[in-house]
């Protein structure tokens, strides 16, 4: 809901509040594992707020929220609920402790009624530029009916492949060299087919990376493929801490 409302910062600034709702999060741990989903309620947007914050008083107070912290950092705990701030953030003169939420996103298709008229090239891009014919193919089973030709140029794939061209053409081994340990990786992810007669096998997820110029592969196992792109990029930025940033991640496709 629209709502209009003034918050002051630590600073002093004041900033608008522009809008309220109920926020749907996954909660992570500082490694990027997902833990469960959560509902924050009466989550207010401040358009010029460089951070977001959480009110413990409010938590506390309002909603029965339990508060205990140590050096390692702090939970609020509810039952059986529980959020524990333990991503250690460094400022200037000392450091701040953090949680990890991700919005979870509502992934849906266009909602068009069957019979509806478009072009391929419009559903093309509806589609999220796929090729042509799978752009009719997907058509055909939401009940779209299309129009005009699939030779049709779509503008902007032309202009995606156009700048791709342009990129500088540098050799392989040239950019091991330079790279160093990590600075050129290798990424892929199989998915481990459960097999009759066998352990079922929960984390069937495998997601390997290999350094391109030590051969070095680190694995791990997730329960879904996208569970492995938080903790993926928790380990590179570890890497990046310990003055070993990787600049280039070489995928299968």
């Amino acid at each position: 809901k629209c709502v209009s409302s003034k918050v002051t910062m630590g600073n002093a600034s004041v900033v608008s509040v522009k809008s309220e709702f109920d926020l749907k999060v996954q909660i992570c741990n500082k490694y990027g594992d997902q833990l469960e989903k959560a509902l924050l309620r009466n989550v207010q947007h401040a358009p010029g707020s460089a951070y977001n914050l959480l009110s413990v008083p409010y938590l506390v107070q309002n909603d029965g929220w339990r508060f205990k912290g140590d050096s390692e950092g702090f939970m609020m705990t509810k039952g059986d609920q529980k959020l524990e701030f333990d991503i250690r953030v460094p400022t200037k003169l000392s450091f701040v402790y953090a949680i990890c939420l991700k919005r979870v996103q509502e992934i849906g298709v266009p909602a068009l009624a069957e019979g509806h008229k478009l072009t391929v090239t419009k559903a093309h891009e509806l589609l999220g530029h796929c090729s042509m014919s799978a752009a009719k193919k997907a058509s055909e089973l939401m009940g779209w009916n299309l129009t005009g030709s699939s030779k049709e140029v779509c503008v902007a794939c032309s202009l995606g492949k156009a700048k791709q061209k342009n990129l500088p053409k540098k050799s392989c081994s040239d950019l091991v060299k330079k790279s160093g340990v990590f600075g050129r990786v290798y990424l892929d992810i199989s998915t481990i087919r459960n097999k009759t007669g066998m352990p079922l096998i929960k984390k069937n997820n495998w997601r390997i990376i290999v350094d391109e110029l030590t051969g070095l592969k680190f694995s791990d196992f997730f329960a879904t493929k996208d569970g492995m792109v938080e903790p993926t990029c928790v380990k590179i930025n570890l890497w990046k801490e310990k003055g070993l940033p990787v600049n280039t991640v070489r995928l299968d496709n």
